[in-house]
């Protein structure tokens, strides 16, 4: 969904640009046209190479797309995280993609089950407290 909103908007921006350009001549919407044609081009692929994920047929009972699962790490400080499509992640809202380390360690983990996250500055041993799937 959010890739189809960015599209959208890039479509508007587009479109602006192109009749500033046409009425006005302004170079700097001639400059910023390539560059919007080639991220609408992007999106667009980014789009139709999407495998949509059906969370209804998702395991409840294991860590898998779609997740959103709690951990407890070895200093007892719990965590929530979603394990989401590249395009989605954000750190900052515990969005994670599912290729990074982090999500790998979880994918297909249980409740009570311990993953190993490695990371750069010392790998550290998550338990998997909860996994739901949100609606």
């Amino acid at each position: 969904m959010q890739l189809k909103n960015r599209l959208t908007n890039l479509r508007q921006k587009h479109a602006t640009l192109k009749s500033l350009k046409e009425s006005s001549d302004d170079m700097s919407a001639k400059l910023e046209l390539p560059q919007i044609d080639r991220e609408i081009r992007f999106v667009d692929e980014r789009i139709r190479r999407a495998v949509l994920v059906a969370i209804d047929d998702q395991p409840n009972d294991k860590v898998a797309f779609g997740a959103k699962v709690t951990v407890t790490d070895e200093d007892n400080k719990t965590q929530t995280f979603m394990i989401v499509g590249e395009d989605e992640a954000d750190v900052k809202n515990h969005k994670v993609s599912w290729v990074s380390p982090i999500a790998k360690a979880l994918l297909g983990k249980r409740v009570n089950e311990t993953a190993v996250w490695q990371r750069p500055i010392g790998n550290t041993e998550l338990e998997i407290t909860a996994i739901e799937y949100p609606k």
